[in-house]
């Protein structure tokens, strides 16, 4: 929690996700009329497969064996 609170690494990270909005943003706006068009092509096109879903997840971003437990009665 040090880290997180610590103000110079708050302000890289909002930093850093406000130029990653900002990139995507741009990327809807030059890709979104191919998407579209690409997407039309589906016969079978429905709400779930009309836009595409980066599901990408880092493996540092998951519960490790000692945080598991201590998220089971928050659920």
């Amino acid at each position: 929690m040090k880290t997180v609170n610590f103000g110079p690494v708050k302000t890289l990270t909002y930093n850093r996700l406000r130029i990653l909005e900002a990139r995507f943003n741009l990327h809807i706006l030059l890709n979104e009329e191919n998407e579209v068009k690409e997407a039309k092509k589906v016969p079978h096109r429905d709400f779930y497969n009309i836009r595409k879903v980066d599901n990408h997840v880092h493996h540092s971003a998951c519960m490790n064996q000692k945080h598991l437990p201590r998220f089971w009665p928050l659920v």
